[in-house]
């Protein structure tokens, strides 16, 4: 696992994607339960702001949760653009990241898809577990429903890695309680489940730049458990959630990480029952390639993903 030191986004604005993969390839360390991160100093490494100034960003809360709108300049008043908003929860193990480590992604979406983007904070682990932190995604996923003028049919819910996870979850946890499903789903490499090892799990631990020993890190420090009946929860593992009825989702990630069978397994499960669901996987590219702006790569599938929006 690459430390919060890794979303430094200035320092990789020259590199193609073979230089960024050696990079991270040559910081990336398993997680030792013996050895313990300190996941509040990597946290602070990564919380420089980056700012743009064909944007507005825009503090604000939302059930005690901090966010952030990503607006084009001169935008129309947020949450009412042509299209609506993308919830974006950001990605980091559940226990790294922040509202601001993928602004740069956030802004390109805001600029080619017509969408407002809200960024938000989420309760990380290990000082706040399972579920605290999907808590606060649901409960701004249901503030957006409440406030914005066409509801959820208008939100387009979006995460990276474990924010995918999250945003895979908040859909589940919407279900459950009865509160309407959004306009889309857009998933960059998730993973979908803790109740046991996929095959790229080790099979792709040679050619995955960033993830190692990932699943033990998220059991120990988000989890904080084994226990079986817990992990088999949809809102644990999305993927033992009940699809049907779901808006289109798109599904993103690459045949050489280590979340490619995720990736696999949740699209075969959706389309088996009815969703409307897009898998692009990417050939020999790195983990959450498209969050990282500066590649060719990524400009590449952030025109595929704002297409889908287009598309729903």
């Amino acid at each position: 696992m690459i430390s919060a030191a890794k979303w430094n986004i200035s320092v990789f604005n020259d590199m193609d994607h073979d230089s960024l993969f050696r990079y991270f390839d040559r910081h990336k360390r398993p997680y030792n339960p013996n050895s313990r991160p300190d996941y509040s100093a990597q946290r602070n490494i990564g919380a420089g702001l980056m700012s743009f100034s064909d944007i507005d960003v825009e503090e604000t809360v939302m059930d005690g949760v901090h966010g952030e709108w990503i607006l084009r300049k001169k935008a129309c008043v947020k949450g009412r653009t042509i299209h609506g908003v993308v919830l974006f929860l950001h990605g980091g193990s559940f226990v790294r990241g922040s509202r601001s480590t993928d602004r740069a992604f956030c802004r390109e979406l805001a600029l080619n898809s017509g969408y407002d983007v809200y960024s938000t904070d989420y309760a990380l682990a290990p000082e706040h577990p399972f579920r605290q932190g999907l808590d606060d995604c649901f409960n701004v996923y249901r503030r957006l429903c409440e406030t914005l003028p066409n509801g959820s049919s208008c939100i387009v819910l979006c995460g990276e890695s474990a924010g995918a996870t999250m945003a895979l979850a908040v859909a589940n946890y919407a279900k459950r309680e009865c509160v309407a499903l959004p306009k889309g789903i857009i998933l960059i490499s998730p993973c979908v489940q803790f109740e046991r090892s996929l095959p790229s799990h080790t099979q792709n631990l040679g050619t995955d730049c960033m993830l190692t020993n990932f699943m033990e890190e998220v059991l120990a420090e988000y989890f904080q458990t084994k226990d079986p009946d817990l992990l088999k929860d949809p809102l644990a593992s999305p993927l033992n959630g009940d699809f049907t009825g779901f808006p289109p989702v798109y599904i993103t990630a690459s045949d050489c990480e280590v979340l490619r069978d995720d990736a696999v397994v949740l699209h075969e499960k959706m389309v088996v029952q009815g969703v409307d669901c897009t898998l692009d996987m990417a050939h020999g590219l790195m983990h959450v390639y498209p969050v990282m702006t500066a590649l060719d790569e990524s400009k590449a599938a952030i025109r595929r993903i704002c297409g889908f929006m287009e598309r729903i």
